[in-house]
Protein backbone atom coordinates (compact mmCIF):
# COMPACT_ATOMS: atom_id res chain seq x y z
CA UNK A 1 0.00 0.00 0.00
CA UNK A 2 1.35 3.40 -0.98
CA UNK A 3 0.46 6.58 0.86
CA UNK A 4 0.80 10.15 -0.26
CA UNK A 5 0.00 13.38 1.54
CA UNK A 6 -1.58 16.08 -0.60
CA UNK A 7 -1.09 19.70 0.39
CA UNK A 8 -3.20 22.70 -0.44
CA UNK A 9 -0.30 24.42 -2.21
CA UNK A 10 0.03 21.62 -4.76
CA UNK A 11 -3.62 21.78 -5.71
CA UNK A 12 -3.78 25.55 -5.78
CA UNK A 13 -0.89 25.58 -8.24
CA UNK A 14 -3.10 23.69 -10.69
CA UNK A 15 -5.24 26.79 -11.07
CA UNK A 16 -8.37 24.95 -12.14
CA UNK A 17 -11.89 25.47 -10.90
CA UNK A 18 -13.86 22.40 -9.93
CA UNK A 19 -16.38 22.98 -12.71
CA UNK A 20 -13.67 23.30 -15.35
CA UNK A 21 -12.03 20.12 -14.14
CA UNK A 22 -15.33 18.27 -14.15
CA UNK A 23 -15.82 19.28 -17.78
CA UNK A 24 -12.33 18.13 -18.83
CA UNK A 25 -11.56 15.16 -16.65
CA UNK A 26 -11.72 11.63 -17.94
CA UNK A 27 -13.51 8.85 -16.17
CA UNK A 28 -11.89 5.80 -14.71
CA UNK A 29 -12.88 2.25 -15.58
CA UNK A 30 -12.35 -1.06 -13.85
CA UNK A 31 -10.11 -2.05 -16.74
CA UNK A 32 -7.93 1.06 -16.29
CA UNK A 33 -7.56 0.39 -12.58
CA UNK A 34 -6.53 -3.21 -13.18
CA UNK A 35 -4.13 -2.21 -15.95
CA UNK A 36 -2.59 0.41 -13.68
CA UNK A 37 -2.35 -2.16 -10.89
CA UNK A 38 -3.58 0.10 -8.12
CA UNK A 39 -6.72 1.70 -6.72
CA UNK A 40 -6.14 5.35 -5.80
CA UNK A 41 -8.32 6.41 -2.87
CA UNK A 42 -8.58 9.86 -1.32
CA UNK A 43 -9.31 10.15 2.39
CA UNK A 44 -8.37 12.11 5.51
CA UNK A 45 -7.01 11.27 8.93
CA UNK A 46 -9.55 10.34 11.57
CA UNK A 47 -10.81 7.60 13.84
CA UNK A 48 -13.37 6.51 11.22
CA UNK A 49 -11.26 6.96 8.11
CA UNK A 50 -7.52 6.35 8.46
CA UNK A 51 -4.93 6.34 11.22
CA UNK A 52 -1.69 4.63 12.17
CA UNK A 53 -1.63 2.36 15.20
CA UNK A 54 1.70 0.84 16.26
CA UNK A 55 3.01 1.72 12.84
CA UNK A 56 0.24 -0.04 10.89
CA UNK A 57 -2.74 1.55 9.08
CA UNK A 58 -6.26 1.17 10.42
CA UNK A 59 -9.68 2.75 10.07
CA UNK A 60 -13.12 1.46 9.10
CA UNK A 61 -13.09 3.12 5.69
CA UNK A 62 -9.43 2.22 5.09
CA UNK A 63 -10.10 -1.47 5.72
CA UNK A 64 -13.11 -1.35 3.40
CA UNK A 65 -10.93 0.20 0.68
CA UNK A 66 -8.29 -2.48 1.20
CA UNK A 67 -10.95 -5.17 0.74
CA UNK A 68 -12.14 -3.46 -2.45
CA UNK A 69 -8.58 -3.33 -3.81
CA UNK A 70 -8.15 -7.02 -3.01
CA UNK A 71 -11.37 -7.79 -4.87
CA UNK A 72 -10.05 -5.87 -7.88
CA UNK A 73 -6.75 -7.71 -7.61
CA UNK A 74 -4.72 -4.49 -7.30
CA UNK A 75 -2.72 -2.62 -4.68
CA UNK A 76 -4.22 0.20 -2.64
CA UNK A 77 -2.73 3.69 -2.79
CA UNK A 78 -3.98 6.11 -0.16
CA UNK A 79 -3.84 9.84 -0.82
CA UNK A 80 -4.35 11.92 2.31
CA UNK A 81 -5.52 15.50 2.36
CA UNK A 82 -4.35 17.80 5.14
CA UNK A 83 -7.85 19.20 5.51
CA UNK A 84 -7.35 22.55 3.79
CA UNK A 85 -8.57 21.29 0.41
CA UNK A 86 -12.00 19.62 0.14
CA UNK A 87 -11.75 15.92 -0.56
CA UNK A 88 -14.03 16.20 -3.56
CA UNK A 89 -11.79 18.87 -5.14
CA UNK A 90 -8.91 16.41 -5.01
CA UNK A 91 -10.97 13.71 -6.69
CA UNK A 92 -12.12 16.13 -9.35
CA UNK A 93 -8.50 17.13 -9.96
CA UNK A 94 -7.75 13.65 -11.33
CA UNK A 95 -5.81 12.73 -8.18
CA UNK A 96 -7.89 9.72 -7.26
CA UNK A 97 -10.48 7.16 -8.25
CA UNK A 98 -12.68 7.29 -5.16
CA UNK A 99 -13.24 9.47 -2.08
CA UNK A 100 -13.82 7.68 1.22
CA UNK A 101 -14.21 9.92 4.25
CA UNK A 102 -17.47 9.31 6.14
CA UNK A 103 -19.43 11.39 3.61
CA UNK A 104 -23.14 11.69 4.29
CA UNK A 105 -25.56 11.74 1.37
CA UNK A 106 -27.60 14.93 1.24
CA UNK A 107 -29.94 16.30 -1.40
CA UNK A 108 -27.57 19.10 -2.34
CA UNK A 109 -24.55 16.78 -2.49
CA UNK A 110 -26.40 14.35 -4.77
CA UNK A 111 -26.65 17.16 -7.32
CA UNK A 112 -22.88 17.64 -7.20
CA UNK A 113 -21.37 14.24 -6.60
CA UNK A 114 -21.63 10.70 -7.91
CA UNK A 115 -22.33 8.60 -4.81
CA UNK A 116 -22.04 4.85 -4.55
CA UNK A 117 -24.72 2.93 -2.69
CA UNK A 118 -24.57 3.61 1.01
CA UNK A 119 -22.87 1.10 3.30
CA UNK A 120 -23.57 2.60 6.72
CA UNK A 121 -25.92 4.99 8.49
CA UNK A 122 -25.18 7.53 11.17
CA UNK A 123 -26.99 10.27 13.02
CA UNK A 124 -26.04 13.18 15.22
CA UNK A 125 -26.29 12.37 18.91
CA UNK A 126 -26.16 14.35 22.13
CA UNK A 127 -23.10 13.58 24.24
CA UNK A 128 -23.74 14.02 27.98
CA UNK A 129 -22.54 12.61 31.27
CA UNK A 130 -24.12 9.48 32.66
CA UNK A 131 -26.28 9.90 35.73
CA UNK A 132 -29.66 8.87 37.02
CA UNK A 133 -32.32 8.43 34.34
CA UNK A 134 -34.05 11.64 35.38
CA UNK A 135 -30.75 13.53 35.05
CA UNK A 136 -30.15 12.51 31.41
CA UNK A 137 -31.69 14.45 28.55
CA UNK A 138 -33.77 11.87 26.70
CA UNK A 139 -36.27 14.29 25.16
CA UNK A 140 -34.66 16.97 22.99
CA UNK A 141 -37.18 19.54 24.21
CA UNK A 142 -35.31 19.40 27.53
CA UNK A 143 -32.38 21.10 25.77
CA UNK A 144 -34.27 24.41 25.80
CA UNK A 145 -32.19 26.87 27.79
CA UNK A 146 -29.22 24.52 28.04
CA UNK A 147 -25.73 25.18 26.64
CA UNK A 148 -24.34 22.85 24.01
CA UNK A 149 -20.68 23.28 23.06
CA UNK A 150 -19.51 22.53 19.50
CA UNK A 151 -16.62 23.58 17.29
CA UNK A 152 -17.23 26.65 15.18
CA UNK A 153 -18.15 26.12 11.51
CA UNK A 154 -19.08 22.49 12.17
CA UNK A 155 -22.09 20.87 10.50
CA UNK A 156 -23.63 20.47 13.95
CA UNK A 157 -24.33 24.21 14.19
CA UNK A 158 -27.03 24.24 11.51
CA UNK A 159 -28.64 21.14 12.98
CA UNK A 160 -28.84 22.71 16.46
CA UNK A 161 -30.33 25.89 14.99
CA UNK A 162 -32.95 23.85 13.14
CA UNK A 163 -33.64 21.85 16.29
CA UNK A 164 -34.22 25.05 18.27
CA UNK A 165 -36.81 26.07 15.68
CA UNK A 166 -38.44 22.64 15.72
CA UNK A 167 -38.79 22.41 19.53
CA UNK A 168 -39.95 26.01 19.90
CA UNK A 169 -37.23 27.23 22.24
CA UNK A 170 -33.63 28.38 22.22
CA UNK A 171 -30.75 25.97 22.66
CA UNK A 172 -27.73 27.96 23.81
CA UNK A 173 -25.10 27.13 21.21
CA UNK A 174 -21.54 27.89 22.29
CA UNK A 175 -18.78 27.52 19.72
CA UNK A 176 -15.10 26.94 20.40
CA UNK A 177 -12.09 27.20 18.03
CA UNK A 178 -11.58 24.28 15.61
CA UNK A 179 -8.37 23.23 17.34
CA UNK A 180 -10.65 21.92 20.10
CA UNK A 181 -11.95 19.02 18.04
CA UNK A 182 -15.03 16.95 18.73
CA UNK A 183 -13.02 14.18 20.38
CA UNK A 184 -11.62 16.73 22.83
CA UNK A 185 -15.14 17.99 23.52
CA UNK A 186 -16.28 14.44 24.29
CA UNK A 187 -13.39 14.13 26.73
CA UNK A 188 -14.46 17.41 28.33
CA UNK A 189 -18.00 16.06 28.81
CA UNK A 190 -16.56 12.91 30.38
CA UNK A 191 -14.41 15.00 32.74
CA UNK A 192 -17.28 17.33 33.66
CA UNK A 193 -15.74 20.44 32.08
CA UNK A 194 -18.84 20.92 29.92
CA UNK A 195 -22.33 19.42 30.07
CA UNK A 196 -23.20 18.76 26.43
CA UNK A 197 -21.72 18.45 22.97
CA UNK A 198 -22.86 16.84 19.71
CA UNK A 199 -21.11 14.23 17.56
CA UNK A 200 -21.84 11.88 14.70
CA UNK A 201 -22.89 8.56 16.20
CA UNK A 202 -19.94 6.69 14.67
CA UNK A 203 -17.44 9.07 16.26
CA UNK A 204 -19.37 9.00 19.54
CA UNK A 205 -19.36 5.18 19.59
CA UNK A 206 -15.59 4.96 19.14
CA UNK A 207 -14.99 7.55 21.84
CA UNK A 208 -17.46 5.87 24.19
CA UNK A 209 -14.98 2.97 24.38
CA UNK A 210 -12.49 5.32 26.00
CA UNK A 211 -14.84 7.60 27.90
CA UNK A 212 -17.39 5.26 29.51
CA UNK A 213 -18.91 7.98 31.70
CA UNK A 214 -20.76 9.56 28.78
CA UNK A 215 -24.19 8.80 27.35
CA UNK A 216 -24.64 8.89 23.55
CA UNK A 217 -28.17 7.47 23.28
CA UNK A 218 -30.16 10.65 22.55
CA UNK A 219 -30.36 11.40 18.80
CA UNK A 220 -30.86 14.97 17.64
CA UNK A 221 -31.20 14.20 13.92
CA UNK A 222 -32.67 11.63 11.56
CA UNK A 223 -30.35 8.88 10.31
CA UNK A 224 -28.14 9.82 7.37
CA UNK A 225 -26.56 7.46 4.87
CA UNK A 226 -22.78 7.27 4.38
CA UNK A 227 -21.31 6.41 0.99
CA UNK A 228 -18.26 6.87 -1.22
CA UNK A 229 -17.95 9.23 -4.18
CA UNK A 230 -16.54 8.41 -7.62
CA UNK A 231 -16.04 10.50 -10.75
CA UNK A 232 -19.18 11.27 -12.73
CA UNK A 233 -17.71 9.77 -15.88
CA UNK A 234 -17.09 6.42 -14.17
CA UNK A 235 -20.46 4.61 -14.31
CA UNK A 236 -18.86 1.20 -14.83
CA UNK A 237 -16.59 1.57 -11.83
CA UNK A 238 -19.49 2.83 -9.72
CA UNK A 239 -21.55 -0.22 -10.69
CA UNK A 240 -18.64 -2.49 -9.76
CA UNK A 241 -18.32 -0.86 -6.33
CA UNK A 242 -22.07 -1.09 -5.77
CA UNK A 243 -22.12 -4.80 -6.68
CA UNK A 244 -19.15 -5.44 -4.39
CA UNK A 245 -20.79 -3.59 -1.48
CA UNK A 246 -23.92 -5.70 -2.00
CA UNK A 247 -21.82 -8.87 -1.89
CA UNK A 248 -19.92 -8.03 1.31
CA UNK A 249 -23.15 -6.99 3.00
CA UNK A 250 -24.76 -10.31 2.07
CA UNK A 251 -21.87 -12.48 3.24
CA UNK A 252 -21.47 -10.67 6.58
CA UNK A 253 -18.08 -9.07 5.87
CA UNK A 254 -19.44 -5.55 6.22
CA UNK A 255 -21.11 -6.29 9.55
CA UNK A 256 -17.97 -7.99 10.88
CA UNK A 257 -15.87 -4.94 10.06
CA UNK A 258 -18.48 -2.59 11.53
CA UNK A 259 -18.48 -4.60 14.76
CA UNK A 260 -14.68 -4.43 14.94
CA UNK A 261 -14.67 -0.65 15.05
CA UNK A 262 -17.98 0.31 16.61
CA UNK A 263 -19.39 -2.49 18.76
CA UNK A 264 -16.57 -4.34 20.52
CA UNK A 265 -16.53 -2.86 24.01
CA UNK A 266 -12.87 -2.26 24.78
CA UNK A 267 -13.89 -0.19 27.80
CA UNK A 268 -15.34 -3.29 29.49
CA UNK A 269 -11.98 -4.99 29.03
CA UNK A 270 -10.23 -2.03 30.64
CA UNK A 271 -12.62 -2.04 33.58
CA UNK A 272 -12.01 -5.74 34.12
CA UNK A 273 -8.28 -5.07 33.98
CA UNK A 274 -8.40 -2.51 36.76
CA UNK A 275 -10.41 -4.82 38.99
CA UNK A 276 -7.59 -7.34 39.11
CA UNK A 277 -5.54 -5.86 41.92
CA UNK A 278 -2.80 -8.23 43.09
CA UNK A 279 -3.45 -7.40 46.74
CA UNK A 280 -1.18 -9.53 48.91
CA UNK A 281 -0.76 -12.48 46.55
CA UNK A 282 2.72 -13.92 46.37
CA UNK A 283 2.65 -13.95 42.56
CA UNK A 284 1.36 -11.72 39.80
CA UNK A 285 0.70 -14.41 37.19
CA UNK A 286 1.79 -17.87 36.17
CA UNK A 287 4.29 -16.21 33.82
CA UNK A 288 6.36 -14.51 36.52
CA UNK A 289 9.18 -16.98 35.95
CA UNK A 290 9.32 -16.15 32.24
CA UNK A 291 9.54 -12.44 33.00
CA UNK A 292 12.34 -12.94 35.50
CA UNK A 293 14.11 -15.21 33.00
CA UNK A 294 14.20 -12.62 30.18
CA UNK A 295 14.13 -9.30 32.05
CA UNK A 296 17.95 -9.21 31.95
CA UNK A 297 17.74 -8.36 28.22
CA UNK A 298 16.59 -4.84 29.05
CA UNK A 299 17.68 -4.67 32.69
CA UNK A 300 14.15 -3.87 33.85
CA UNK A 301 12.45 -4.92 37.04
CA UNK A 302 10.36 -7.89 35.90
CA UNK A 303 7.37 -6.42 37.74
CA UNK A 304 7.41 -3.44 35.37
CA UNK A 305 7.18 -5.84 32.43
CA UNK A 306 4.32 -7.55 34.26
CA UNK A 307 2.51 -4.21 34.57
CA UNK A 308 2.87 -3.72 30.82
CA UNK A 309 1.60 -7.24 30.07
CA UNK A 310 -1.35 -6.72 32.39
CA UNK A 311 -2.31 -3.66 30.40
CA UNK A 312 -1.78 -5.44 27.09
CA UNK A 313 -3.43 -8.82 27.61
CA UNK A 314 -4.46 -9.34 31.27
CA UNK A 315 -1.98 -12.26 31.17
CA UNK A 316 -4.13 -14.10 28.62
CA UNK A 317 -1.76 -15.81 26.14
CA UNK A 318 -4.67 -16.26 23.68
CA UNK A 319 -5.64 -12.58 23.76
CA UNK A 320 -6.19 -10.93 20.40
CA UNK A 321 -6.97 -7.24 20.05
CA UNK A 322 -9.32 -5.49 17.64
CA UNK A 323 -6.20 -4.44 15.69
CA UNK A 324 -4.82 -7.97 15.33
CA UNK A 325 -2.17 -7.77 18.07
CA UNK A 326 -1.83 -11.14 19.80
CA UNK A 327 -0.45 -12.93 22.83
CA UNK A 328 0.78 -11.84 26.23
CA UNK A 329 2.65 -8.77 24.95
CA UNK A 330 0.22 -8.15 22.08
CA UNK A 331 2.69 -8.36 19.22
CA UNK A 332 1.50 -7.05 15.87
CA UNK A 333 1.98 -9.46 12.93
CA UNK A 334 4.74 -7.44 11.24
CA UNK A 335 6.58 -6.87 14.52
CA UNK A 336 6.45 -10.59 15.29
CA UNK A 337 7.77 -11.42 11.84
CA UNK A 338 10.72 -9.03 12.26
CA UNK A 339 11.48 -10.53 15.67
CA UNK A 340 11.31 -14.09 14.38
CA UNK A 341 8.29 -14.98 16.50
CA UNK A 342 6.56 -17.79 14.64
CA UNK A 343 3.77 -18.40 17.17
CA UNK A 344 2.48 -15.27 18.89
CA UNK A 345 0.29 -17.39 21.18
CA UNK A 346 3.24 -19.29 22.60
CA UNK A 347 3.95 -17.53 25.94
CA UNK A 348 7.72 -17.97 25.86
CA UNK A 349 8.08 -16.88 22.23
CA UNK A 350 5.80 -13.93 22.82
CA UNK A 351 7.54 -12.72 25.98
CA UNK A 352 11.01 -13.20 24.51
CA UNK A 353 9.97 -11.36 21.34
CA UNK A 354 8.12 -8.62 23.20
CA UNK A 355 11.08 -7.89 25.47
CA UNK A 356 13.39 -7.73 22.45
CA UNK A 357 10.93 -5.29 20.89
CA UNK A 358 11.19 -3.19 24.04
CA UNK A 359 14.98 -3.42 23.73
CA UNK A 360 14.73 -1.91 20.24
CA UNK A 361 12.64 0.97 21.55
CA UNK A 362 15.04 1.54 24.45
CA UNK A 363 17.91 1.75 21.95
CA UNK A 364 15.99 4.23 19.80
CA UNK A 365 15.39 6.61 22.71
CA UNK A 366 18.75 6.06 24.43
CA UNK A 367 20.48 9.00 22.75
CA UNK A 368 17.37 11.09 22.14
CA UNK A 369 16.05 11.92 25.60
CA UNK A 370 17.76 12.26 28.99
CA UNK A 371 17.00 10.64 32.34
CA UNK A 372 16.15 6.99 32.93
CA UNK A 373 12.68 7.61 34.36
CA UNK A 374 11.85 10.22 31.73
CA UNK A 375 13.12 7.95 28.95
CA UNK A 376 11.00 5.08 30.24
CA UNK A 377 7.87 7.09 29.54
CA UNK A 378 8.90 7.64 25.92
CA UNK A 379 9.56 3.90 25.57
CA UNK A 380 6.19 2.92 27.01
CA UNK A 381 4.32 5.49 24.90
CA UNK A 382 6.12 4.19 21.79
CA UNK A 383 5.21 0.59 22.63
CA UNK A 384 1.58 1.68 22.62
CA UNK A 385 1.39 4.15 19.75
CA UNK A 386 4.60 3.73 17.78
CA UNK A 387 7.74 5.87 17.64
CA UNK A 388 6.35 7.95 14.78
CA UNK A 389 3.47 9.48 16.73
CA UNK A 390 5.68 10.21 19.76
CA UNK A 391 8.24 11.90 17.50
CA UNK A 392 5.40 13.98 16.03
CA UNK A 393 4.45 15.09 19.55
CA UNK A 394 8.07 16.06 20.19
CA UNK A 395 8.14 18.25 17.09
CA UNK A 396 4.86 19.90 18.09
CA UNK A 397 6.14 20.49 21.62
CA UNK A 398 9.25 22.19 20.28
CA UNK A 399 7.24 24.29 17.83
CA UNK A 400 4.93 25.55 20.58
CA UNK A 401 7.64 26.34 23.09
CA UNK A 402 7.69 23.18 25.20
CA UNK A 403 10.65 20.92 25.90
CA UNK A 404 10.71 18.06 23.33
CA UNK A 405 13.03 16.03 25.57
CA UNK A 406 10.75 15.91 28.62
CA UNK A 407 7.60 13.78 28.78
CA UNK A 408 5.67 15.15 31.75
CA UNK A 409 3.83 18.43 31.06
CA UNK A 410 5.66 18.81 27.75
CA UNK A 411 5.55 16.08 25.10
CA UNK A 412 2.61 14.30 26.77
CA UNK A 413 0.49 17.44 26.28
CA UNK A 414 1.08 17.31 22.54
CA UNK A 415 0.47 13.58 22.37
CA UNK A 416 -3.05 14.43 23.57
CA UNK A 417 -3.40 17.07 20.84
CA UNK A 418 -2.71 14.56 18.06
CA UNK A 419 -6.43 13.79 17.88
CA UNK A 420 -7.20 17.41 16.94
CA UNK A 421 -7.14 18.36 13.22
CA UNK A 422 -5.25 21.61 13.81
CA UNK A 423 -2.34 19.63 15.25
CA UNK A 424 -2.32 16.36 13.29
CA UNK A 425 -2.48 18.39 10.07
CA UNK A 426 0.44 20.58 11.20
CA UNK A 427 3.36 20.65 8.77
CA UNK A 428 5.73 19.17 11.37
CA UNK A 429 3.52 16.10 11.89
CA UNK A 430 4.51 13.18 9.68
CA UNK A 431 2.22 10.41 10.92
CA UNK A 432 -1.13 12.18 11.16
CA UNK A 433 -4.00 11.38 13.48
CA UNK A 434 -3.44 9.53 16.74
CA UNK A 435 -5.87 8.96 19.59
CA UNK A 436 -3.45 10.64 21.96
CA UNK A 437 -5.37 9.73 25.09
CA UNK A 438 -4.29 6.10 24.59
CA UNK A 439 -0.50 6.51 24.94
CA UNK A 440 -1.02 9.32 27.46
CA UNK A 441 -3.07 7.10 29.77
CA UNK A 442 -1.06 3.97 28.92
CA UNK A 443 2.09 5.45 30.46
CA UNK A 444 0.29 6.56 33.61
CA UNK A 445 -1.61 3.32 34.16
CA UNK A 446 1.41 1.06 33.70
CA UNK A 447 3.60 3.08 36.05
CA UNK A 448 0.83 3.22 38.65
CA UNK A 449 0.29 -0.52 38.47
CA UNK A 450 4.04 -1.06 38.71
CA UNK A 451 4.02 0.78 42.03
CA UNK A 452 1.24 -1.54 43.26
CA UNK A 453 3.27 -4.58 42.21
CA UNK A 454 6.41 -3.27 43.90
CA UNK A 455 4.50 -2.74 47.11
CA UNK A 456 2.85 -6.17 47.17
CA UNK A 457 5.06 -8.54 45.20
CA UNK A 458 8.69 -9.30 46.19
CA UNK A 459 11.34 -8.78 43.54
CA UNK A 460 12.75 -12.21 44.40
CA UNK A 461 10.27 -14.92 45.45
CA UNK A 462 10.71 -16.17 49.00
CA UNK A 463 11.48 -19.68 47.79
CA UNK A 464 14.31 -18.44 45.60
CA UNK A 465 15.56 -16.11 48.35
CA UNK A 466 15.71 -18.95 50.87
CA UNK A 467 17.48 -21.21 48.38
CA UNK A 468 20.17 -18.61 47.76
CA UNK A 469 21.10 -18.33 51.45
Amino acid sequence: MKLFRITAILLLMLGYSCIAILDRMSGVTVEKIKERGKLIAVTSYGANNYFLYRGEPFGFEYELLRLLADDLGVKLEIQLTDGRVPLMDILNSDYGDIVASSITITKSRRKQYNFTRHFMKTKQVLVQRLGKDDDIVQDVTDLIGKEVVITENSHYYQRLQNLSEEIGGDILIKTVPPQIGEEELIRMVNDGSIDFTVADETIAMINNFYYPDVDINTPISFPQRIAWVVRRKSPGFRNYVNDWLTRIEADGTLEELYNKYYRINRVLEEQLAFSQDPGNKAIISEYDGLLRKYSYIINWDWRLIAALIHQESRFNPRARSWAGAAGLMQLMPKTAEILGVTDRYNPEQNVFGGIRHLKGLIDIWADRVPGETNRLKFVLASYNAGVGHISDAQRLAEKYGKDPLIWENNVDEYVLKLSNPEFYNDAVVENGYCRGSEPYNYVRVILSRYQIYKKNIPLIPESEGAASK
